[in-house]
């Protein structure tokens, strides 16, 4: 009985640790949000798109062929990166990176008032989207369906994709403590497929239709990363607000997501930059 009554305790005084550091974890979090308003941040960029054609990687030899089979090669291969304007691409998700970042309280400085930006004493942070890359490939789709209990039927297809791949250096006052960040997203040809038993024949028939990406949908694909991005270099800075005030025996706290159009915080690790090295 006695025995029963203290791991009944230990539950309960573990219960309580995790529940208040739960609650710790989140009251912080909501302590960055109210407090940390009108924070410095210095926005950089590039003017390159980076334009890659995966497709090519999948043909035997192509790095040994000569350069007119290889132009020929790519333009039978490429449908969208020859028809993206890269400046038009990259002045898009800048534009939006930066009101998305002025949405959520930060001060944004750009490159013309870098003096005005160094002259700052306050803490601040430099975003610097140092890379971009747009990314082309195809790749099969096998869509299937189980008939008469045990036969599976398939169809393969062959989808179109393009990557966006974006890379950002970030330091925080006086330059130091530089990382780098990456994060990536990606639009597809869209299938729409179904299997159809024919009763009368018992014969299995296929149906499908392939809507091919359109041009608008990548630049409408690099606002949405730009609003992506904008939220992910948020939580990225409330989360080291939360990490650097916790308890040291605390152990690791949970990952927040900062919602800015309903004000709740959300446990989604999902919504984060991957962070590539620390210098």
């Amino acid at each position: 009985m006695k025995f029963n009554n203290l791991n009944i305790f230990i539950f309960v005084a573990i219960l309580i640790t995790l529940l208040t550091s739960c609650t710790a974890e989140r009251e912080l979090a909501r302590e960055f949000v109210k407090t940390k308003k009108s924070i410095p941040v210095l926005l950089l960029t590039t003017n390159r798109l980076i334009l890659t054609n995966d497709k090519l990687k999948k043909i035997p030899n192509y790095d040994s062929l000569n350069v007119l089979t290889q132009d020929s090669i790519w333009l039978a291969k490429t449908l969208y990166l020859d028809s993206v304007s890269d400046v038009r691409f990259i002045h898009m998700f800048y534009s939006k990176l930066k009101t998305e970042l002025q949405f959520y309280g930060f001060i944004v400085y750009e490159q013309d008032s870098l003096q005005s930006f160094n002259a700052l004493e306050s803490t601040k942070y430099t975003l610097n989207l140092a890379q971009v890359e747009m990314s082309e490939d195809d790749y099969n789709y096998r869509d299937q369906e189980v008939f008469f209990n045990s036969l599976v039927y398939y169809q393969d297809n062959t989808l179109n994709a393009v990557n966006l791949n974006f890379w950002f250096e970030f330091s925080s006052s006086g330059f130091k403590n530089e990382k780098l960040f990456y994060t990536t997203f990606s639009v597809n040809d869209k299938l729409e497929s179904r299997f159809l038993l024919d009763n009368s024949t018992n014969k299995v028939s296929y149906q499908f239709k392939i809507t091919p990406i359109v041009l608008n949908e990548i630049y409408q694909l690099s606002e949405y990363a730009a609003v992506k991005s904008s939220n992910y270099f948020y939580n990225y800075l409330m989360n080291s607000y939360v990490k650097e005030n916790m308890p040291s025996n605390a152990g690791i706290p949970k990952y927040f997501s900062y919602d800015r159009y309903t004000g709740f915080l959300f446990n989604n690790e999902n919504d984060s930059f991957i962070e590539l090295n620390s210098k």
